[in-house]
């Protein structure tokens, strides 16, 4: 796992991550957000 501070984020670093079906929490307004690929399965089932 990899932890990266929102100041340091790079949008071409979370679009890698999800390609290679990684898992990106991410802070909204009121709590946090899980994403992933939709399209790819395996990261789905994350």
């Amino acid at each position: 796992m990899q932890i990266v501070l929102e100041k340091d984020v790079v949008v071409g670093d979370v679009v890698k991550v999800l390609q290679n079906g990684g898992l990106v929490i991410y802070p909204t307004e009121t709590l946090y957000g899980a994403g992933v690929d939709a399209t790819n399965e395996k990261a789905v089932k994350k």
